[in-house]
């Protein structure tokens, strides 16, 4: 640009000064703007202003042609220096929205205005509390999204593995996967127990990625609802609760990495319990017919991976039936009452579940005797915590066989 502006003031300037030699017009560009007053390098300033000015608009009024041979020359500029300049322009534009689609944000985003204009127009305004949580989901998604147009989001009547994005479809299978590898890479590694199962289906699974994010106290799963998505937390805080009222105090919390809805898709079954994001959660969720299409597709025994994480659960669900269903406030005070508080700091070996335990497995009339067995039977599990460094699962069942062989002897000094 500045080249060709540049080239065609010294053409105009030559041009001028070949009039003034060639004809006799009292009047020319040189004579009507004193620039022979001027220093040469001026000259050349004002010329370029006076080029560059008439190809960007049509000039300012500040220079122009005197005479018809230099009105001549500056109509073909001006026809044909705006056309040049429109089509420079075009194409620099062009360039500039091709970088910009790489992301798609900006494209989808207007989709997604035009769409939400549409719904205001012929429904009224949306409510506030629906229009941002709207705004809100989609503008994380798109902040987060690794897959665009590669992302597979067939309809659950009609699942296919086809990829609209042509690019995509026509790469080598090989190259393909270490797309997925570059991609997911941090996903493959940390729920690694995950897809050491579904290993042959990974990438494909990796396909019905979608980002999701939770706030504080927003319910992830629903205990009245079937579930319809697989939640891999990738940072966050998760509770298990009896209701979805965050005042309720939680049986069971877990930070970070975790596969949230798999067991209860598998087994066809409703959650056992409320679970709710303690803190800001994010990672991502597959569709439970997209995974079921690809168990399919792919014949992958999903019996080992529910023989894998069933004890969890059991172990869960066992723990969400000895836990009194109130406020954590009124819980303390219930038994504080009753001097039952254990100075343990782990919230799985809580006087809460201490006292709980307590009331569930030994009879209010039962003896001193067995009430006292059984009570330091817990706090000598509830002492490992600080000696040994092992999981709560492990912890769960060394508590179930201590509980197991209590009853037994108390069954038998009954029978006695």
């Amino acid at each position: 640009m500045l080249f060709a502006t540049y080239f065609l003031a010294c053409l105009w300037y030559y041009y001028i000064d070949l009039v003034i030699r060639k004809t006799n017009e009292p009047n020319d560009f040189k004579l009507n703007f004193n620039l022979e007053l001027d220093k040469p390098y001026k000259r050349f300033i004002k010329t370029w202003y006076y080029i560059f000015t008439t190809l960007v608009t049509v000039g300012y009024g500040d220079f122009y042609a005197t005479n018809t041979y230099e009105m001549c020359l500056a109509i073909l500029i001006l026809l044909a220096g705006p056309t040049w300049f429109a089509f420079t322009m075009g194409n620099a534009i062009q360039i500039i929205n091709e970088l910009a689609s790489l992301t798609s944000e900006s494209s989808t985003k207007n989709d997604f205005n035009i769409w939400i204009s549409n719904i205001t127009k012929d429904k009224g305004v949306i409510p506030k509390n629906i229009k941002i949580p709207m705004i809100d989901h989609f503008s994380y998604y798109w902040r987060h999204d690794r897959l665009n147009k590669i992302a597979n989001f067939s309809r659950e009547d009609k699942f296919s593995l086809d990829c609209t994005d042509p690019f995509f479809s026509e790469i080598p299978q090989k190259l393909k996967k270490e797309i997925f590898q570059y991609l997911f890479s941090d996903i493959y590694h940390n729920f690694k127990f995950f897809f050491k199962h579904f290993y042959k289906a990974r990438f494909e699974i990796s396909r019905l990625f979608q980002p999701r994010h939770f706030y504080e106290n927003k319910v992830i799963l629903d205990g009245d609802e079937k579930v319809n998505e697989i939640v891999f937390i990738v940072q966050g805080i998760i509770s298990a609760n009896f209701t979805n009222n965050p005042n309720t105090s939680p049986f069971w919390s877990h930070k970070d990495t975790f596969v949230l809805g798999d067991y209860f898709y598998f087994k066809n079954s409703k959650p056992f319990a409320f679970f709710i994001a303690v803190n800001h959660v994010n990672g991502f969720a597959i569709s439970t017919y997209g995974l079921s299409e690809l168990i399919k597709m792919y014949k992958i025994n999903v019996l080992q991976y529910i023989n894998y994480i069933e004890p969890f659960y059991e172990n869960l669900a066992l723990l969400s039936r000895g836990m009194p269903q109130e406020t954590e406030e009124a819980q303390k005070k219930t038994f504080e009452g009753k001097g039952l508080l254990s100075n343990s700091t782990k919230k799985l070996f809580s006087g809460l579940l201490r006292n709980s335990l307590l009331s569930s497995y030994i009879p209010s009339d039962s003896n001193d005797k067995n009430h006292r067995e059984f009570s330091d039977a817990i706090d000598r599990v509830s002492l490992c915590i600080d000696k040994i460094n092992c999981n709560r699962k492990a912890l769960l069942w060394e508590l179930k066989e201590k509980m197991a062989w209590n009853i037994k002897c108390r069954q038998e000094s009954t029978q006695n």
